[in-house]
Parts: structure tokens; C-alpha cells; sequence
């Protein structure tokens, strides 16, 4: 396939090997299809895009879109039949650098439970690629570390250190979104209940990021009360969505403005919010900025900056019984989100 290559040989063996048939889809409207796939496609191993089963799901993949259990009626050149089509992004360094579709003949899945069979398998394979991209960033992480610490007072490889470990924070993020979404669609996100402090949270997440900002004129301002503030949650979880929630905010804030962090006890529940001086979201955007599937167009010229991660806080914001909502005056006045979680009652 045309720029894209899959030289780690697990991979490779298991696209070659895969029983389900698994398609990659270039930008430039090439794809490559492992022998599976073109067997239940009737296509060679190297096609066009338009002509794969309702080539627009390629596009939206390739947007930044994940697709999941579609079912679409074949016909090429033999009898007609129901596909079940999934399609997800591929990144590289941040950039989609393809689609990558697993697609089954729903009768061979079973009648009835072909969809849901069939998206077991896809989310599996997902899985699979997401640890396949983890794996090889801890040890970059590490050697870059170990480059600031070796030599200090070297301005240049201080500055190619942190931007190494800036990048490597970004993929990790990317890949822990990826695995997320497939445990959400297979229902099995699990999360660890234990009472924990959300200013202790939130006083950690606002360290962590402007740490992370050292540099930019821009200040992450914080207001806590002066007593603890417990909630029956995931610590881990609940840290992913106020993270989420700053650094979306540092990275539609220009420099000279202004991102503001509160954690207060309203009536029966601990409500996290998050403000911030930036772009602002159109008013169109706003009913749809958790959506999975939707690459938000935030602000003005900047595209696809939300991914899913507003998706994902809203789902564990409900799974901890609580809501995360989102709100703004339009482009260029800023935005808010709100994050609300049930109080301990002796809290």
C-alpha cells in the first residue's frame, strides 16, 4: 500500500493470517486487502477506495471517525449479502495516516448475532493495534529521560528531550483513548470504587499540566477550598477526565490567556469546572462536542482538536453516577465545562 507499511512482523503476520477480512485505506485512495478480505470482496489485494463496500465510511475513518458493527449489502459479481463493517483511524505521530476496516459476511456470524459477534472481533483487533503502538513508547520515554539527566546544561538536547517527551505523552494519550473506546463498546471499562479526595485530584492534574505548559505565557489558575472534598470514585479515572478536560482548555487558549480550574461542594455533589479565555465553540458544535464519531470543528480553522476524550470523560463522568457538560458564547469568547460528581454524605 502506498506510504503506509506494516513492517512489525506480528502485525503483518496478523493481517495476512487474520480470518476476518482487514482492509487498509490510504488518503490517497488506495487500499490494501489481506487475503480474507479479498476473498469475501471479490477485489484484488490492491484496489481503489470507491470501489470497497460504502466507501464514505472510509472518509469519515480517515476525519477521525470510528465506525462500529455497520452493516452493508454486497454485491460483487456474485450473490448478494450482508457485510458487517467496521473502520477506524490509524495515527502516526499524531496524524491519521489511514483507515483500517475489519469487515465479516454476517451469515457466516451466526444470523442474529452476526453484529454483535462480528464487533467483538473488530474491537479485539483494535486492541490488539493499540498495545502493539504502546509498547515500544515506554522505553522512548525512558532514554529521553535519561538524556536530561546525563546532561543538564545542554540547551539543545534539553529542548529535543522535551519535545521527545512531550510527543511520547501525546501517542500514550492517543493509544489509552483508542483502548478506552473499545472497552466502553464492549462494555468492559471496569473502575476501581474507593472514597477519594477530588481537590487532592485536581491539585495534582493543574501541577502536571502546567508543567507541561513551562514556557507559555499562559496561566492555569487554581481555587480550592481548604477541606477535603470525597467522592466514591476512581481516582485514575477521575484525574483522566479533569487532565482531558486543562489540557483541551491549554490548547484552544492563545497565549496571554487564561485557563481557570474550581472544585467546590454544590448542594449534594462535588462539581469540578473548567474555564477557559479561547476559541470558544459554535453554537452548532455544542449538542454534539461528546459525540464519539464527530470531529469537532473548534473555533476558528482548527479541526479535530477534541478527539474523543470529551466522549469518553462524559461516559465515566455517568459511570460514577455523575455528568460532565459543556457550554460557550460562541468563537472567540471562551469555553466552560462543567464536571459534577455525587458527594460522600460525611464529606
Amino acid at each position: 500500500m502506498r506510504d503506509m507499511k506494516l513492517e512489525a512482523p506480528a502485525l503483518l503476520a496478523l493481517f495476512e493470517q487474520a480470518a476476518a477480512g482487514i482492509v487498509l485505506g490510504s488518503p490517497d485512495g488506495h487500499a490494501t486487502l489481506n487475503p480474507a478480505a479479498r476473498q469475501l470482496l471479490g477485489l484484488p489485494s490492491e484496489a481503489a477506495v470507491s470501489a470497497l463496500p460504502r466507501p464514505s465510511l472510509v472518509d469519515e475513518a480517515l476525519r477521525g471517525a470510528v465506525v462500529t458493527g455497520a452493516l452493508v449489502e454486497w454485491n460483487h459479481g456474485g450473490p448478494n449479502r450482508m457485510l458487517v463493517v467496521s473502520w477506524a483511524p490509524l495515527r502516526e505521530n499524531g496524524q491519521i495516516v489511514a483507515a483500517l476496516g475489519v469487515m465479516q459476511d454476517a451469515s457466516s456470524c451466526g444470523g442474529d448475532e452476526a453484529l454483535p459477534r462480528a464487533s467483538r472481533m473488530s474491537d479485539e483487533f483494535y486492541a490488539l493495534i493499540a498495545h502493539q503502538l504502546r509498547t515500544p513508547l515506554t522505553p522512548i520515554l525512558g532514554w529521553a529521560r535519561m538524556l536530561m539527566q546525563q546532561r543538564p546544561d545542554d540547551p539543545v538536547l534539553r529542548r529535543a528531550a522535551e519535545v521527545i517527551e512531550r510527543n511520547v505523552h501525546i501517542e500514550v494519550r492517543l493509544v489509552d483513548d483508542m483502548l478506552d473506546v473499545t472497552r466502553i463498546q464492549r462494555g468492559t471499562l471496569e473502575l476501581v470504587i474507593r472514597p477519594v479526595d477530588v481537590t487532592d485530584i485536581g491539585r495534582a492534574v493543574v501541577v502536571d499540566q502546567r508543567r507541561r505548559l513551562e514556557g507559555r505565557p499562559l496561566p492555569i489558575e487554581l481555587d480550592l477550598p481548604d477541606r477535603p472534598l470525597l467522592v466514591n470514585g476512581d481516582a485514575a479515572r477521575i484525574e483522566q477526565i479533569l487532565t482531558a478536560l486543562i489540557a483541551n482548555a491549554a490548547r484552544f487558549t492563545p497565549d496571554g490567556g487564561r485557563v481557570m480550574v474550581s472544585i467546590v461542594r454544590e448542594g449534594g455533589d462535588v462539581v469540578g469546572r473548567v474555564s477557559d479565555t479561547g476559541e470558544g465553540i459554535a453554537p452548532a458544535l455544542l449538542p454534539h462536542i461528546f459525540d464519539f464519531s464527530l470531529e469537532v470543528q473548534h473555533g476558528a480553522g482548527r479541526r479535530g482538536g477534541l478527539g474523543v476524550s470529551l466522549a469518553i470523560g462524559r461516559y465515566l463522568a455517568e459511570r460514577h453516577g455523575g455528568s460532565l457538560t459543556g457550554e460557550s458564547e460562541g468563537p472567540g469568547r471562551g469555553a466552560r465545562f462543567t464536571l459534577r460528581l455525587p458527594a460522600m454524605k460525611d464529606s
